[in-house]
């Protein structure tokens, strides 16, 4: 009884030792479906939890120059003021097929964002830094 209890305490360590751990950071896939649920839910600290600290928002208008906002307290100024403080209309996150993958530790990433009639494209660079992927840089296209 006590070698099968210790050959199943051993196999326990051994199979914690080859699992994943627990904060192993998050990838791009789980970044961009928090940026997602945060965006449909309008949960600002769900969708900002996406960016990194240092990210860059950059919107080209069509009619008009670009708008960048630098760092995420104007990206959270931004969001806040487009999507947060208008509740009525309705939002939809797609991921279209496309990824590039530029080396380890950069992807970019095409999803399409439909707010009532009209649809933005958002590029999304996102940059691994640790375990952990966030989003450094998005362009938004009208």
């Amino acid at each position: 009884m006590k070698r099968v209890l210790g050959i199943v305490f051993m196999l326990s360590i051994l199979c914690a030792c080859i699992s994943s751990p627990s904060g192993s950071g998050a990838g791009p896939d789980d970044v961009l479906g928090n940026w997602a649920r945060g965006l449909e839910g309008r949960d600002l600290d769900l969708l900002m939890s996406a960016y990194w600290p240092d990210a860059e928002m950059v919107i080209k208008n069509p009619d008009g120059p670009e708008n960048v906002f630098n760092g995420i307290d104007e990206i959270r100024q931004q969001q806040q003021t487009t999507v947060i403080d208008n509740p009525e209309s309705k939002i939809s996150v797609w991921l279209e097929l496309d990824e590039e993958k530029i080396n380890s530790v950069t992807v970019i990433r095409t999803l399409t964002v439909q707010v009532e009639d009209f649809r933005v494209i958002n590029i999304m660079t996102m940059e691994k830094r640790g375990r952990d992927w966030k989003i450094i840089q998005q362009t938004i296209e009208f």
